[in-house]
């Protein structure tokens, strides 16, 4: 299947010149035939039953890494951005995005996109629901959520703590050499990569706005940056009253902090912000989120609740199961404790005696291969050993999740023509800034079929000046496909796999 009427954006021609890499347009190419992945994971029946054969159980929607950021934060590791070459400092240092400035618009123009989209091509179903994995926020801090929440809730929202001001490393007067200044046309961003130069920009990100808002439910799983300083440490006493007082480090720590900075902030936050630093206004509304504070659904109610792991019921046929798998204790990958792993234990086992039979899905932040515990310790499961749990529950069919910021699909089989797919959401924070739809069927012989399939935001390619928040979000995603594309952080858009996918599993799955 081809979707004609939907075409992908890849990298164009050159805008500007840098000394480096040019600033390339994006324009729209036909899209990429559907993958049908039955065959390569050697889950599905010979030959697989065609789709039209299927009968719709649920349709929706998967987002993750929205980012939402606030970039004047005084808890932020600004001031180490030049040294992010440094492999030293990996997990120690904010990515140096430029289109982080817009994430607060790039997160309400995937809401406003949701809304837009039409019923299924397959089985003309609407969406249902929303379910995000994750890091929706930067740095854990209240305003950060306040912004998320009034997004999705269609509240008037601020990207930025004062009307008008930004006091933060985006401004001509911080001189850091790697963060995009748009009011500094021979900044390197500028000179090297030929990025725009666009003085107004700072008053227009500051402008309240109204979002559209959804007006579908909303499931949401909680990442490491929705819970941690800088998604890598716990908050201690120190931080937490940086962030919300008014003095922004903008020197570096001792230099003996440095020879392992990932260990040694996750060892003493605090010594990081030791350096010199400048008068910022402060903002109480910078405090860290209290884990209480999260909201686990918008919209709709949350079952078998054990802290930020719930189950939620979409129709009578579909669960959701949540799997909270952050490290609160201070750590970016995951973490699924023992007790956590006995309560999914039970919650499956407890939907498998449903006489309805439902399907599940069940969502995190972090998927199998990303959970730190290599081996099973005292109180924590590997990601090996929730992979063997799902899989010997066979109304388990997905596992979404996010945190690598790139689109994936993993088969993990678990006996002849039975398993569940991991499939990962690409980031709204960076390229392809895509949110996914996901449709479930079942057949009568008990197989399952899942189509994947991935969406732009619905923004110009390039502002157009039609619309002020629709062009800061498209601004948004032109600056992360060139930041990709030069700065190989992220795979660039000629890297990118732009296909629709069709999942598979075979009987005996759900019989």
């Amino acid at each position: 299947m081809t979707h004609p009427d939907r075409p992908v954006l890849v990298a164009g021609d050159a805008i500007r010149a840098g000394t480096q890499a040019p600033f390339r347009s994006l324009v729209a190419r036909p899209r990429d035939p559907r993958a049908e992945l039955a065959d390569l994971a050697g889950l599905a029946p010979s030959p697989p039953q065609p789709l039209d054969r299927f009968t719709s159980v649920a349709r929706f929607v998967h987002v993750s890494d929205l980012h939402i950021t606030d970039v004047e934060s005084p808890a932020r590791l600004d001031f180490m951005i030049d040294d992010a070459a440094d492999p030293r400092y990996e997990q120690a240092l904010p990515v140096p995005r430029p289109q982080q400035l817009l994430s607060t618009h790039a997160a309400a123009a995937a809401v406003d996109t949701i809304g837009r989209l039409g019923p299924s091509a397959e089985s003309g179903r609407p969406v249902e629901f929303v379910v995000l994995t994750g890091d929706l926020v930067d740095n854990a801090q209240r305003n950060e959520l306040d912004r998320l929440e009034a997004v999705l809730r269609g509240a008037e929202v601020r990207a930025s703590s004062w009307p008008g001001v930004v006091e933060g490393t985006e401004t001509a007067d911080w001189r850091d050499a790697q963060v995009w200044q748009p009011a500094d046309a021979a900044g390197l961003w500028a000179t090297r990569y030929g990025f725009p130069h666009d003085p107004g920009l700072l008053a227009a990100v500051s402008t309240p706005f109204t979002p559209s808002g959804l007006t579908v439910p909303a499931i949401l799983a909680r990442g490491n940056h929705d819970a941690l300083l800088a998604g890598t440490v716990a908050w201690t006493a120190a931080t937490r009253a940086l962030a919300a007082g008014g003095r922004k480090v903008r020197g570096l720590p001792p230099r003996d902090l440095l020879d392992d900075a990932a260990a040694a902030f996750r060892a003493d936050p605090d010594a990081f912000f030791t350096g010199r630093a400048v008068p910022v206004t402060p903002d109480p509304s910078r405090r860290p989120i209290a884990a209480a504070e999260f909201a686990r659904t918008i919209g709709a109610p949350a079952l078998d609740a054990h802290g930020h792991d719930f189950v939620v019921a979409m129709g009578d046929r579909l669960r959701v199961v949540v799997l909270d798998t952050v490290d609160d204790h201070g750590h970016p990958d995951g973490v699924v404790t023992a007790e956590q792993y006995d309560w999914l234990a039970r919650v499956l086992d407890r939907i498998a005696a449903d006489p309805a039979r439902p399907l599940v899905v069940v969502a995190s932040h972090h998927g199998p291969l990303h959970h730190h515990t290599a081996a099973a310790t005292a109180g924590r499961v590997t990601g090996a050993q929730v992979v063997q749990l799902l899989g010997r529950h066979e109304q388990v069919v997905l596992w979404l999740t996010g945190h690598t910021h790139y689109a994936e699909a993993i088969a993990h089989r678990a006996g002849p023509g039975r398993g569940f797919w991991e499939v990962t959401a690409p980031a709204i924070v960076d390229w392809p800034c895509q949110l996914t739809t996901v449709e479930v069927f079942e057949h009568a012989d008990g197989s399952v079929a899942v189509t994947v399939d991935k969406h732009d935001l619905a923004v110009p390619a390039s502002p157009d000046g039609a619309d002020a928040v629709a062009d800061l979000a498209s601004l948004h995603r032109l600056l992360a496909a060139n930041q990709a594309d030069f700065g190989r952080i992220f795979p660039g858009p000629e890297h990118d796999d732009r296909r629709d996918l069709l999942l598979r599993l075979g009987p005996p799955h759900g019989v």
